[in-house]
């Protein structure tokens, strides 16, 4: 529950990530939750459920509003553009002016946001006509082995751009496999700005920052328009650390 303030409402808002389809009912009659904020569930049972609620919700990083079954009402869509996330990706390691080639990194997998960030980074390289390859894992499961060995036959200097934090992680863990230095043979690009991750990898991460405040806070419930769906395109910054070898102009 969040307590009144600016907005003049208390609010029981869930935060649905990954909850069982039923709950989601149960949650919404039993504790009397006055809205939702969905992020990224793969679970289409889930998705289904909540297409038949009425309350205040906000559905997060979700471009196809079919999977939310055509939901029109008190629904808002907040949605940190893919393409333009992997076209600042390309144009902040191109900044440096020391990479010989860029390279991407997807998720394990290959997720839709993950897929349009990838071909929007390779379209921005390639129309400065410069290289770019794209990391396609072989197998399922954990690949570290794998991936050091791909990028061990990179060109140096490399800029990779990593579809996540938690991916350009196990890259910065996979280029220590590979014995490459990060930023001296690897600079290493992702996105969200996780602190946790970012502030505590060896070197830290430089990461696109999505506005993720403005989605969790109490008046973008509020606001969810009552007759027609809305859709909130939301704005990002570059968080510069020293898995760059140099500091790009527009950083933060």
């Amino acid at each position: 529950r969040i307590n009144e303030g600016d907005t003049g409402v208390a609010l029981a808002i869930a935060v649905i990530y990954m909850v069982p389809p039923v709950l989601l009912f149960l949650y919404s009659e039993d504790y009397l939750i006055d809205g939702i904020a969905y992020s990224l569930s793969p679970d289409r049972d889930a998705e289904a459920e909540l297409a038949k609620l009425s309350i205040p919700t906000i559905a997060i990083d979700i471009s196809d509003e079919r999977r939310l079954g055509g939901r029109r009402k008190n629904i808002s869509f907040f949605n940190c553009s893919s393409d333009e996330i992997g076209r600042a990706a390309a144009s902040h390691l191109m900044s440096l002016g020391t990479c010989r080639a860029y390279a991407f990194v997807p998720d394990l997998h290959w997720h839709a946001w993950s897929k349009l960030r990838g071909i929007a980074f390779r379209q921005e390289i390639k129309s400065n006509n410069l290289p770019v390859a794209i990391y396609r894992m072989r197998g399922k499961g954990y690949d570290l082995s794998q991936l050091a060995d791909w990028l061990r036959r990179l060109p140096r200097l490399i800029g990779v751009f990593a579809a996540f934090d938690d991916r350009a992680v196990q890259v910065l863990e996979a280029c220590r496999e590979a014995h490459l230095s990060v930023p001296g043979d690897v600079a290493v690009i992702s996105v969200d700005n996780d602190e946790l991750l970012c502030n505590h990898t060896t070197p830290t991460l430089t990461s696109i920052q999505p506005d993720h405040a403005l989605v969790g806070s109490p008046p973008s419930i509020v606001i969810c328009p009552p007759s027609a769906a809305e859709t909130v395109a939301l704005n990002f910054a570059v968080i510069c650390h020293s898995s760059f070898a140099a500091v790009p102009s527009g950083c933060v």
